[in-house]
């Protein structure tokens, strides 16, 4: 367990360390862990923070509503294909992906992570990558199609047709933006 956050970048500390005393006075949170550039050590101040919680019950956990109660939220979204796991954005303008996980899970030893509370003795900190490779690669054709979608996009916002550049921006950040970011990990999107 690592509840110190000395080494945090300072924009980011203050939130977590209040989203962190919260958790360990909510009995239904069982552990509570950073993954991500903050975990790796690699952040910045304008870092997202990759929050992943293990929650009793996760199915009744309403963690919008948990994260809400905490920090004012501008957006709070679901992440599609992802059960339990929400892109939140504060109105600080502190990106939170937030995920939710049963106690029980598996809780993959690849992972990188960095353990801030645990109850159970539920997580290990790791520190390799996430991929088998971890060679960072350039998806060619998702660069391409990104930025025609990015183009076309403008054309969109131009004719006043807010519902054709809303799917647009969901499909570049969930099928294209996704993928754009886990390839310079060296992750291959399933």
């Amino acid at each position: 367990m690592d509840p110190t956050l000395e080494d945090m970048p300072a924009r980011l500390r203050p939130t977590l360390q209040m989203l962190l005393n919260t958790s360990a006075e909510d009995e239904r949170i069982r552990a509570v862990w950073l993954e991500g550039s903050l975990a790796r050590g690699l952040a910045d101040d304008w870092s997202d923070l990759d929050l992943h919680l293990a929650v009793r019950e996760p199915e009744s956990f309403a963690a919008t509503d948990w994260l809400e109660s905490q920090v004012h939220l501008v957006l709070a979204d679901a992440i599609p294909g992802l059960t339990g796991s929400f892109i939140c954005v504060t109105s600080g303008w502190i990106h939170i992906d937030l995920n939710v996980h049963p106690p029980d899970g598996e809780f993959a030893p690849e992972d990188t992570r960095r353990v801030l509370f645990d109850r159970d003795a539920l997580i290990r900190n790791s520190m390799t990558t996430a991929s088998p490779s971890g060679l960072p690669f350039f998806p060619a054709q998702d660069v391409q199609i990104f930025l025609y979608v990015l183009g076309q996009s403008v054309a969109s916002v131009r004719r006043g047709d807010l519902i054709a550049h809303s799917q647009a921006t969901a499909m570049m950040r969930d099928r294209l933006l996704v993928n754009l970011l886990l390839a310079e990990n060296g992750v291959t999107s399933p």
